[in-house]
């Protein structure tokens, strides 16, 4: 089984890409979100093999919490590879298991998850996850960090709240403390204007 896969980014489709490793074979990689696809970076990917009876499909993720997470969402009944692609990529680790823990099943309602799907998930992975862990890793993103501050701030002052800002801080980077303040007030601004369908 094929667990992690390193290579350079040969070629990008709408929904998979081709890494080709250093031995010259070209895996097709389904799931990455939009911007892990480079054509021409070298990247390594965790990758969780699906198998059917039709067919064996390679998964990619860039975080360990991503692959882990998606495993835990395909024990769901009902739902997919697709599914739970769908919701890591659009909803974002943290706000899914924040929305598991809080019992939001509306949280995670749309991008292909209907009202049932959704109350499924929170229901079969309820106690799965720890909101202290959630909570630990708001900290390192650093909010005594002044940059991350001042974003906060300026976003609170159209009217978001501590929390909007918070989930929307941690779904626009893996880095969101090395960003300067514009562009990371800008992305997150557009997040949370996307996130509710509307501008304050």
């Amino acid at each position: 089984m094929i667990a992690s896969l390193n290579g350079i980014i040969k070629d990008v489709f709408d929904n998979f890409i081709i890494l080709e490793t250093k031995d010259g074979v070209g895996y097709k990689v389904e799931g990455l979100p939009i911007e892990a696809k480079i054509q021409g970076e070298e990247k390594e990917f965790f990758i969780f093999t699906h198998y059917t009876q039709q067919e064996v499909r390679l998964f990619g993720f860039i975080s360990r919490d991503s692959f882990l997470l998606f495993q835990d969402l395909i024990t769901v009944s009902g739902v997919g590879p697709k599914s739970a692609i769908s919701l890591i990529n659009n909803i974002g680790v943290d706000n899914i298991k924040l929305a598991i823990i809080e019992k939001d099943h509306k949280s995670l309602m749309g991008n292909g998850v209907g009202l049932k799907l959704a109350q499924k998930t929170v229901i079969e992975l309820a106690g799965k996850y720890d909101n202290q862990k959630l909570n630990a890793t708001k900290k390192s993103l650093g909010y005594e960090n002044k940059t991350l501050d001042e974003v906060a701030l300026a976003l609170e002052s159209l009217g978001y709240s501590k929390k909007e800002i918070d989930l929307a801080i941690l779904n626009i980077g893996n880095d969101p403390v090395d960003i300067p303040f514009e562009k990371l007030f800008r992305n997150t601004l557009n997040y949370l204007q996307k996130k509710t369908g509307s501008i304050k």
